[in-house]
């Protein structure tokens, strides 16, 4: 049980590491994209190629959470899922914050 839970907090501690880098390869790779086309950018997405930075928390706030949890015999488990959801929840706001041009670039055709 404890190799496993080693092994979760492994992953929970260096998967956080991309899923919070996600945010910058969008916004410094992909949404130039859109504004080379001249794709007025929504607000939601100009907000978060502003804010991106705070998804580089991410990695810390699991961390801190491995930390915190040393005695605690489901540590990895908790460090996982912290992992896990942070992830869905930064790049998930990521995909659709850098989707919204998309949807506005048959509105430049016409």
């Amino acid at each position: 049980m404890e190799g496993r839970q080693s092994l979760l907090s492994g992953v929970g501690l260096f998967g956080s590491v991309p899923a919070a880098l996600l945010p910058w390869l969008l916004t410094t790779r992909i949404a130039p994209i859109y504004e080379s086309a001249g794709a007025p950018l929504p607000e939601l997405t100009r907000f978060w190629m502003h804010w991106w930075p705070v998804s580089l928390l991410l990695p810390l706030l699991v961390g801190v959470i491995w930390w915190r949890l040393e005695a605690y015999p489901r540590r990895g488990t908790v460090t996982a899922m912290a992992s896990a959801i942070g992830a869905m929840l930064v790049d998930g706001f990521s995909v659709i914050a850098l989707w919204l041009p998309l949807l506005r670039l048959p509105d430049l055709a016409v």
